[in-house]
């Protein structure tokens, strides 16, 4: 009797001291993000301004069109620095080159241009996504572009052509 008394007892702080533990395992400050134009991630949200898919171009110097594509998805991830408090953002890109100007057995990249604003409307970032080398009616998928060090907060982001 003295056996079963004990291993309840012990069994008992166990449970005690295992509810009492703070919960370590490996939750991510960083959610898989929904495919919507309205993004969160955290303390981050991301609004894309443009209507999926997004077509854009590239032109040459006289405002001929040279490459078309779209833009068919965009998601985002941030990094979890926990030492800092502004994070960096991860953008991914995916789409299809729609065409190019020396056939459909030529490869180069897509350039999406983008422009990050703050909930007051200015611009806090930019940059040029370069797609992996595609062949008209081919597809790329998460090509990456990055802003570093961005604070928390809300953001809009503009997909935009490149010349």
């Amino acid at each position: 009797m003295f056996i079963i008394i004990a291993v309840a007892f012990v069994s008992g702080f166990l449970e005690a001291i295992k509810n009492d533990t703070p919960h370590t395992s490996g939750d991510a400050s960083v959610s898989e993000p929904v495919k919507s134009d309205k993004k969160s991630n955290g303390d981050y949200e991301i609004i894309l301004q443009n209507e999926l898919p997004v077509s854009l171009s590239y032109a040459d110097y006289m405002g001929g069109i040279k490459t078309t594509w779209s833009v068919t998805d965009l998601r985002y991830e941030t990094t979890d620095y926990r030492y800092k408090k502004e994070q960096d953002v991860h953008f991914f890109f995916s789409g299809e080159k729609t065409y190019d100007i020396r056939g459909p057995g030529q490869g180069d990249s897509c350039r999406i241009s983008w422009q990050l604003f703050d909930a007051d409307g200015y611009v806090v970032d930019s940059g040029t996504c370069y797609s992996p080398n595609v062949r008209e009616g081919e597809k790329f998928k998460d090509a990456l572009s990055i802003s570093y060090n961005l604070a928390p907060g809300t953001y809009y982001i503009e997909l935009h052509s490149t010349n």
